[in-house]
């Protein structure tokens, strides 16, 4: 085993960074303390008297903050003020990157010369496929008549009056909190809550819009001309799941534009391991996770694929896991307030994914039928049946064996590394389904669908 020299010095940049973390722990120390301290009758009078307009008030101190909650939170809380008590002490120590087997790192995974975000020859591309999105969208939000969650969400989190109650009200069916805050947080200056359907609807727009110019910038870095990336890009935005939720003020399209941004970043990252591309990657995990907790299962897919990667690399890449592991620490501390002060049972004891006991040959012959219906969900505007849609989404997995495009060679070629994620991927949704015995909400599939979506034209196509 061979570690590389420390980093001497610092620059100014690196320096003020680590000062603004510093204050940001000294203010959550603060809370966390400040919730240790404080006795339970005096936290539940302070919540109460946020918002005039808390949903349920009378019974929330009952199903919710109950002195049971308080005492696990409790616990929480010293578990948050032990994460950051580790992180420090590890920031204070100079990054370094161990390499096994004594191979020492490759030029070709070494940070080459850096690139512009958009190249000039991508921007008429780019700028079509984003007016053709908002056009979707726009026609989409104006016809597609509001759904109970998502007007449930308007009135009862993001227009309660109190950014806090958002966050930490984990009242079913608002478990997406991060989007509830910023569409309440945002928006509520000059809307009302009356009108934070319409600014939520703006918000998944936006992240739409987004999610579409993500996936054309991914696909020209697997090697495909921009003419075909454009093509499929468009495509994959007519998905009925991403383009319907993307008309929707509920959190899917930002969780899908975080799936999108994860796969991008991670990808290019294999391909030129920059420091920009291993944070972008952590911070889109932990957004993903804040918008939606089942983020967990691409997270889980990818933690698989970047172990894979490394050791066929025969490389320990411990700067990678420093910042998958300041993700999940990030995740922990933003689930804090709702561990808080909805309990932990708000979270993993509701109907939804309460695990479930029993035969698991009886659950998988009841769940079947269901389970058939996610190529339908998924390919349901083409009017595939359920064999070609399956055929379909297993199409990617070719590309494991597929030889590289023009017999190339050098760098590990991204579609593989894609192909090798989304594998993973649908191994971590089979395991978590067999394990909970409850199968998954399409809904929660968002970013799996389109990716498949992809991938599956790509293969199909011969590549």
């Amino acid at each position: 085993m061979a570690a590389a020299a420390p980093v001497s010095g610092r620059s100014p940049r690196s320096r003020w960074g680590r000062w603004g973390a510093g204050v940001v722990a000294l203010v959550l120390a603060a809370a966390a303390f400040t919730y240790l301290l404080t006795p339970y009758a005096v936290l539940r009078d302070w919540y109460l008297g946020l918002t005039p307009n808390l949903y349920r008030a009378a019974t929330w101190p009952r199903d919710f903050f109950t002195p049971a909650a308080k005492a696990q939170g409790n616990w929480f809380c010293l578990g948050g003020l032990a994460l950051l008590a580790a992180a420090v002490f590890w920031w204070a120590r100079p990054p370094w990157q161990l390499v096994f087997f004594q191979e020492e790192a490759s030029a070709d995974h070494s940070p080459g010369p850096k690139s512009p975000l958009v190249a000039r020859a991508d921007r008429p591309y780019l700028a079509g496929l984003l007016a053709l999105a908002a056009g979707l969208w726009a026609w989409g939000a104006a016809h597609l008549p509001p759904a109970y969650d998502e007007v449930f969400s308007a009135l009862y989190s993001a227009g309660s009056g109190s950014g806090f109650v958002a966050w930490s009200y984990y009242m079913l069916p608002n478990n997406h909190l991060l989007f509830n805050v910023l569409n309440g947080e945002l928006f509520v200056w000059f809307a009302g809550p009356t009108t934070l359907l319409t600014t939520g609807r703006v918000l998944s727009g936006v992240a739409y819009v987004a999610t579409v110019g993500v996936m054309y910038r991914t696909l020209v870095g697997l090697g495909r001309s921009r003419l075909l990336a454009a093509g499929l890009a468009l495509l994959a935005a007519v998905q009925y799941p991403l383009w319907g939720f993307g008309c929707q003020a509920r959190g899917y399209a930002l969780y899908g534009l975080m799936h999108w941004l994860a796969v991008a970043t991670l990808l290019g990252y294999w391909q030129r391991p920059t420091p920009g591309r291993r944070w972008g990657n952590a911070v889109a995990v932990a957004v993903g996770y804040a918008t939606v907790p089942t983020f967990l299962f691409y997270h889980g897919a990818q933690l698989l694929a970047a172990a894979s990667v490394q050791l066929r690399r025969r490389q320990l890449d411990q700067r990678f896991w420093w910042a998958q592991a300041n993700a999940l620490g990030a995740v922990y501390w933003f689930y804090l307030p709702a561990l808080c002060f909805s309990g932990i049972k708000a979270l993993s004891d509701n109907q939804y994914v309460r695990p479930r006991h029993g035969a698991l040959t009886a659950f998988i012959r009841s769940a079947w039928p269901h389970f058939r219906e996610y190529a339908s969900y998924c390919f349901g505007t083409a009017g595939l049946g359920r064999g070609v849609g399956y055929a379909l989404a297993g199409l990617p997995l070719v590309l494991l064996f597929w030889p590289r495009p023009g017999g190339r060679a050098g760098r590990p070629w991204p579609g593989r590394q894609l192909a090798l994620l989304y594998a993973l991927w649908l191994l971590v949704l089979l395991a978590a389904t067999l394990a909970l015995q409850r199968l998954v909400f399409p809904r929660n599939l968002v970013g799996l669908f389109s990716v498949g979506l992809v991938l599956g034209l790509l293969a199909l196509g011969g590549l």
